[in-house]
């Protein structure tokens, strides 16, 4: 009886073992260490580069756009409150990208972007180091940065 249930049991792990490497090969999940502007790791899961921000949703809401900006991206559509911030903007090649904000507390966000319909994890992190950058303003330039947020978060 106990051989039968070691026998079950090695299935098991066979089974497990096999799942795991087809998971990795397969590229379905990829972490990359990181931690720019206080961020945690990044994050590549189905096309979405995902990271999370020890910095609050609105912060991370002007440094998106003026990343956009920087990269002459046109935005398609832009929907943001305190929270969240939902963002489709275009290449000039004329892949898509998708950029969502979603305050986790009061000074941590999650930033999620994806490049195409199956995403570029290669853009995604262009797009996810130039927000860092911006991010690492001094509080001066980030301040000078907040003249449109009256009109960006009205009361």
């Amino acid at each position: 009886m106990n051989t039968e249930r070691f026998r079950t049991f090695l299935i098991f792990l066979k089974f497990l073992s096999a799942s795991i490497a087809i998971m990795i090969l397969s590229g379905c999940v990829a972490l990359l260490a990181g931690g720019a502007a206080g961020g945690g790791a990044l994050v590549y899961l189905n096309g979405d580069l995902a990271q999370t921000l020890h910095k609050p949703a609105p912060d991370l809401y002007i440094a998106t756009i003026a990343t956009l900006k920087d990269f002459h991206f046109k935005v398609l559509k832009d929907k943001h409150d305190q929270l969240t911030a939902s963002i489709e903007s275009k290449l000039s090649n004329g892949k898509k990208v998708w950029i969502k904000i979603d305050s986790v507390s009061e000074d941590l966000s999650k930033i999620d972007v994806r490049v195409g319909l199956i995403g570029d994890r290669d853009k995604s992190g262009m797009i996810l180091d130039s927000v860092d950058q911006h991010l690492k303003l001094s509080l001066w330039e980030l301040e000078g940065a907040r003249i449109s947020e009256q009109s960006i978060f009205p009361n």
